[in-house]
């Protein structure tokens, strides 16, 4: 078994030229943290932790145009989490399986989110009151061998998360928000990547997707924005030139040409192609 433990003591000292600062901060957050190997055989972990997060408005949250906001207070997070992690090399033909297994439970006061102000290109950054968080997190990773000049990589992973406003009501009697997920969060998310590498040319294949989410803290149907999944494709190649190492690489972006948007009125780019040449001296 491992154990540590650490605290973090964050002091800031803040002045402005002209207008108001946003004022000085003092803070100190302890972390603890245990592993534990119940197999001595076997490359499987028992993890655990609780970490206490302060994190501070940024520069840009503070005072940029009409997005800053310098009467945002720090956010504070009570983190715990407990994860198993199994690595494991089964044959030459499977040299390397990994799976990564993590639930957790955050408990935010004072949450920083971006919202809309005076119409959706005006947002302007606030503390949200309270905010619970459960999740669990899935990652695999798998590297297949085979042939000796051929090789295959998988990986993926999988987030489930429920991110609810827990905002006492009782002052805000006409505050609809209680107990729904918080803007533009998803409740399911994750990607996928996999990958062939060969001493000619390497391919890749890239997922991304989304479960639907609500532009409003409010999750009614007038707010609600479709999931989304990306799909995109790409071969590359590394070579010299005279001495020179050089890249070329050549991208499909957005495979299905799917009309989708991560913010709302936003609408990414559809089909594209990418070239990309790197040179190294």
């Amino acid at each position: 078994m491992t154990l540590s433990a650490s605290a973090l003591a964050t002091v800031i000292n803040e002045k402005t030229q002209q207008g108001a600062s946003a004022g000085n901060h003092r803070k100190l957050t302890p972390y603890v943290s245990a592993s534990f190997k119940p197999l001595s055989s076997e490359e499987f972990r028992i993890r655990f932790f609780y970490k206490d997060i302060f994190r501070l408005p940024n520069f840009n949250d503070l005072y940029y145009g009409e997005v800053g906001n310098i009467d945002l207070r720090p956010e504070n997070t009570r983190q715990y989490n407990i994860g198993v992690t199994y690595n494991r090399a089964i044959s030459e033909f499977l040299p390397y399986l990994s799976v990564t297994i993590d639930a957790y439970y955050n408990k935010v006061s004072d949450k920083i989110i971006a919202t809309p102000t005076k119409d959706i290109f005006v947002w302007s950054m606030t503390n949200l009151g309270k905010v619970e968080i459960k999740g669990v997190d899935v990652t695999g990773n798998i590297v297949l061998q085979p042939m000796e000049k051929l090789r295959i990589n998988l990986s993926g992973n999988y987030t489930y998360q429920r991110a609810l406003d827990v905002t006492d009501p009782v002052n805000e009697p006409q505050k609809r928000t209680y107990k729904h997920q918080i803007a533009y969060t998803p409740r399911v998310s994750g990607s996928g990547q996999a990958g062939i590498e060969t001493p000619w040319i390497n391919f890749s294949y890239a997922l991304l997707f989304s479960g639907k989410r609500y532009t409003q803290g409010e999750n009614i149907s007038t707010n609600r924005l479709d999931g989304y999944s990306d799909h995109s494709l790409s071969a590359s190649r590394d070579f010299k030139i005279r001495n020179i190492n050089t890249s070329l690489s050549l991208e499909v972006l957005n495979l299905l040409d799917k009309n989708y948007e991560i913010i709302k009125n936003f609408p990414m780019p559809g089909r594209s192609v990418r070239a990309t040449l790197k040179v190294t001296y």
